[in-house]
């Protein structure tokens, strides 16, 4: 609808412009009034109406001084004459006049009046074709070049070389003589991946917003991978600059909030080149395995010099007392031995508070993994396309927040390989449907969650292509059609329950549309969500 404002001395004048044409229809409303060119002013400056239709003479301002005033203010809006035969030569002038388009003659010819205004309004729907058309093409350079910047984080991380063709555009950052400050972010807690993924989005998008409104900063390149976040910030300064690093820590913290997930910071040094970036961003990266030994710190402003060196104080490693034991609780399976044990490797790692004391840390883990799938080749359960890719390397450590978390999830993973042992070299779940039962208990405590495979198969140490072909050999249905019919289970239940609204039982059972819950309930069950109360008497 396109806002229309009669400014017309004659209030019969007024009330007949009011009656005379089916505005509606045209597609026209609200129309306002005003009396004389004076409240025409104030009335289009505080309304901004897309048409204007005004009489030339009038008290206190007439139309013609009254369209000078606003032309210039509102430089969209469409003005209309309207004038008599003995006024014809100042709609003449007045057409000369930027944003006059046309003039109503009077008395007015209906059928010649209507035509006026159609193609008025002709003119106002073009126009705003036009500014939307253009602010799609913005739009889309827009995010074109941001996909470009964005892209180059992920290259720089990969080594690649900026004096490529592909990234001579990139090249106009480094012709600036910007600097540079890396920033690495983790999402961890007992959320999915992808909801931890979602959260870390958000709070980035809201930190990006606080950032760009500091004079300073040009640029904010960010590429993600699986629940991290990695950014270059470009800006005008030197190397030797700390402030923007401060700024960037309080504009984070402005952004926390109460969320199952944590964020972990990490923030480095400016760089004085986009090329050394990639380092750069490698040495943050890891000094947010901080986090594992400083307990309850959630930012941290790592010296990059101290995070590459290592050190001979204190390194930490499995004793031969720890790999016996570690072969015990494989053969045996004994839980409050598996939990001793990390739990002693965990407070372990706590104890160690020095950056450098990273190195060796990672070497003891990779040590403590390797030893367990060891173990596992050498009593034939199946390793290579079975288990998590997780557990084959240290992806893993991305994933928790805390030492506790880390090692608890270690042990239960040693406890799974110590029942594939005693199942004789087999996964247990080939033999029995227990593992079916753990996964619905879990779905059904995550239900409100997006759950997919991947997040189950990390869950339960699986290979997800593994997983599925399990889903499939021994079900008989794919994974979604069971978290599915698990949804619609709870929904049922839920829906038996007056107090909740079919709105309400949409989100509990993890459905983001209401139409897309409606539709899959009444495919499981032949009705909808409202018929099913129906039919049980609510």
């Amino acid at each position: 609808m396109y806002k229309l404002m009669i400014v017309e001395d004659e209030p019969l004048i007024r009330a007949g412009l009011l009656q005379y044409f089916p505005w509606e229809e045209l597609g026209v409303g609200p129309v306002l009034e005003a009396e004389n060119g004076m409240e025409g002013v104030r009335l289009a400056l505080l309304e901004q109406p897309d048409m204007i239709i005004t009489d030339i003479r009038m008290p206190e301002l007439d139309g013609l001084s009254m369209i000078e005033k606003l032309r210039s203010m509102l430089p969209d809006t469409l003005f209309i004459i309207l004038t008599g035969y003995n006024e014809f030569h100042y709609a003449q002038r007045a057409l000369k006049l930027g944003n006059v388009k046309n003039y109503l003659l009077k008395p007015l010819e209906y059928e010649e009046s209507m035509a006026t205004l159609r193609d008025c309004l002709d003119q106002l729907r073009r126009k705003a074709s036009e500014a939307s058309s253009l602010r799609e093409l913005e739009e889309a350079a827009h995010g074109h070049a941001k996909l470009q910047y964005d892209t180059v984080v992920q290259h720089l991380l990969e080594g690649a070389d900026l004096e490529t063709t592909e990234f001579q555009p990139l090249l106009e950052l480094e012709a600036q003589r910007y600097h540079y400050v890396p920033l690495v972010a983790a999402c961890t807690g007992g959320i999915t991946a992808g909801t931890r993924l979602d959260t870390l989005k958000d709070m980035a998008g809201r930190a990006s917003d606080l950032l760009g409104q500091l004079p300073e900063v040009r640029r904010i390149m960010s590429f993600y991978r699986h629940s991290k976040l990695y950014s270059l910030i470009a800006y005008d300064g030197s190397d030797s600059d700390e402030a923007l690093p401060g700024s960037i820590q309080e504009a984070w913290e402005q952004t926390a909030n109460d969320s199952q997930a944590r964020i972990y910071l990490s923030i480095g040094g400016p760089a004085a080149r986009l090329s050394l970036g990639g380092p750069a961003l490698k040495s943050v990266d890891k000094a947010l395995y901080l986090r594992y030994f400083h307990t309850g710190q959630t930012i941290f402003r790592p010296d990059a010099s101290a995070l590459a060196a290592s050190s001979a104080d204190r390194p930490m490693q499995l004793r031969h007392e720890d790999k016996q034991a570690l072969a015990a609780c494989l053969e045996q399976g004994d839980r409050a031995a598996v939990e001793a044990l990390m739990h002693r490797l965990a407070e372990e790692t706590k104890a160690l508070a020095a950056p450098a004391d990273i190195a060796p840390w990672l070497a003891c883990l990779q040590e403590l993994m390797s030893l367990t799938l060891r173990f596992a080749h050498k009593n034939g359960i199946p390793v290579q396309g079975v288990y998590n890719d997780k557990v084959l390397s240290l992806a893993f450590t991305d994933d928790f927040g805390t030492a506790d978390e880390l090692f608890a999830w270690v042990g239960d993973w040693i406890l799974q390989v110590s029942a594939d042992f005693k199942a004789g070299g087999q996964r247990a779940p080939l033999s029995d449907n227990h593992i079916f039962e753990s996964i619905e208990a879990y779905i059904r405590q995550h239900l409100d969650e997006e759950i997919t495979l991947q997040t189950v198969a990390d869950r339960f140490f699986y290979n997800p292509s593994y997983l599925s072909r399990l889903f499939k050999t021994k079900m008989n249905k794919n994974y979604m059609s069971f978290v599915t019919e698990i949804r619609i289970q709870a929904a049922q239940h839920y829906l038996r329950d007056p107090n909740y609204l079919v709105t309400d039982v949409c989100g509990m059972c993890g459905y983001k549309s209401y139409k897309h819950f409606v539709k899959t309930f009444r495919v499981v069950t032949g009705m909808t969500p409202t018929d099913y109360r129906k039919g049980i008497g609510l």
